[in-house]
């Protein structure tokens, strides 16, 4: 079918036409089905479980119980009946969900897929019954949002969520299809549909209008319909539109992205990567807005409000010269050096806790920090294994020197930092070696290695390398 046409005609060769054909899917592929007990849910685990008769797939049903509505716990002994007439397995988990300020229906979405992403097996696929109807309910809701093109190309045909390969193949069917696709069923008999049951569950907070979903369900679709009777196809249309812009800007941005990255500036956290203002500031406004979008989303998982982009671009983009910061939820951007650098923003109450003795055996992590230390054996290079064995771990003081040349003096690690350009945020969190005997300096993870424990060129040495935990 052409993007953005919705079907009025649904059955279990459609699903299957949309899994196997479009998709390429195999046909011995294990599918969780997101199984609510609604409509939607109801016809996309009959669909599918009438394939799982004839092919070699396996089809499973998950149900998460909210615990918001008093007939939760009948709903979830509903969803399991239904599953075993169906003949598939049924999984089932509790949630609690709680208001953390964006509403129920986001709390209730992030613990449902919150306790999908942990529960399915990471080689299945995971599929939701949302269809045409939803995607056009989604896209306008994003646009009163002012959602640009990435979130009016509302929901994917395909996706992932926490690694979990996710797919929707009921996006291009309307809600009357899924309908009349249950009834007709029920009509000729399915087994499982029996005529004095219930086929699925009516939830009532999908027609209480203070929320918004359902406010545009109930209020506004139908009103536009009366005007303009294929609207869901006109908003799925728009959708589709908006999706392919939006993978357009998104690629423009990877381009952008890739040409502004410097991988040799100075840092001593591995993969910190600085995004050159003065290749930036080559860019029309609009490159600029797209390109720093694309990298704050990569990095975070959202994209900033317009409001809070400009911002960024007018406090720390304006001139390539000064430094700077500005916080993004839990991050942080530095300014510093012409560059733009992120950092996990990390709390200043709490004390990067260090263990007192590393052996170099295994990565050394710090949660609080947010790094690990990870040691390699390299010859002629770094700590040498045949004058140090293990060390003591602990926070820079003020005091600490380190001679780096065997021809030099000690240097303070303030002027060490310094010369050698590593990034002041950087410097507050990296832990330093100390010889066990007396607690000595004697190196720093990313800066350096004093010369009196330095492996000889014939020698084999610890080479130590500070990285991200993300990475």
């Amino acid at each position: 079918m052409a993007p953005g046409a919705l079907s009025t005609s649904f059955d279990c060769h459609a699903l299957e036409t949309v899994l196997f054909d479009d998709l390429g899917l195999s046909r011995t592929s294990r599918f969780v089905v997101a199984f609510s007990g609604g409509l939607d849910s109801t016809a996309l685990l009959t669909a599918m479980a009438a394939i799982a008769g004839r092919t070699a797939v396996t089809v499973t049903a998950a149900h998460v119980n909210h615990g918001l509505h008093r007939d939760a716990d009948a709903w979830q002994h509903h969803c399991q009946n239904m599953a075993e007439r169906l003949g598939v397995e049924f999984r089932s988990g509790r949630v609690h969900v709680v208001n953390a300020g964006s509403g129920l229906e986001a709390g209730a979405r992030h613990e449902r897929y919150g306790w999908l992403t942990e529960n399915v097996d990471s080689d299945s696929i995971l599929l939701t019954a949302h269809h045409g109807h939803d995607q056009a309910e989604t896209m306008l809701q994003r646009a009163l949002r002012s959602g640009g093109s990435h979130a009016l190309g509302a929901m994917r045909l395909t996706g992932t969520m926490s690694g979990l390969e996710l797919v929707r193949p009921l996006l291009g069917f309307t809600r009357d299809a899924l309908r009349d696709y249950l009834k007709d069923a029920q009509n000729k008999g399915h087994p499982a549909l029996l005529n004095d049951d219930q086929i699925w569950i009516e939830d009532p907070a999908n027609a209480d209008p203070q929320f918004d979903r359902s406010f545009i369900r109930t209020d506004v679709m139908p009103l536009l319909s009366q005007r303009w009777p294929n609207v869901h196809d006109a908003f799925a249309r728009v959708a589709a539109q908006a999706a392919e812009d939006a993978d357009l800007l998104q690629d423009l941005a990877r381009i952008d992205l890739d040409s502004m990255l410097r991988h040799d500036i100075p840092s001593a956290v591995q993969g910190d990567l600085g995004l050159c203002l003065a290749a930036l500031q080559e860019l029309s406004d609009a490159r600029q807005r797209n390109v720093l979008r694309y990298w704050i989303r990569q990095a975070t998982g959202h994209a900033p409000a317009r409001v809070r982009l400009q911002s960024l671009l007018d406090d720390l983009c304006g001139e390539a010269e000064g430094t700077g910061s500005i916080s993004l939820g839990d991050f942080s951007i530095h300014k510093y050096k012409a560059h733009l650098y992120f950092e996990k923003s990390v709390d200043p109450e709490q004390p990067t806790t260090t263990p007192p003795v590393w052996d170099f055996a295994s990565p050394l992590v710090f949660e609080n920090a947010g790094l690990r230390l990870v040691a390699d054996a390299v010859k002629g290079q770094g700590v040498s294994q045949a004058s140090v064995s293990h060390v003591t771990v602990r926070a820079r003081e003020s005091s600490d020197r380190l001679r780096i040349h065997a021809n030099a003096p000690s240097r303070s690690l303030k002027n060490l930092f310094q010369e050698y350009g590593i990034p002041p945020w950087q410097r507050r969190h990296l832990p330093v070696l100390g010889r066990p005997v007396d607690d000595r300096l004697i190196a720093v993870p990313g800066l350096g290695v004093d010369a009196s424990v330095q492996a000889r060129p014939d020698e084999t040495g610890w080479v130590i390398r500070v990285q991200r935990l993300s990475s």
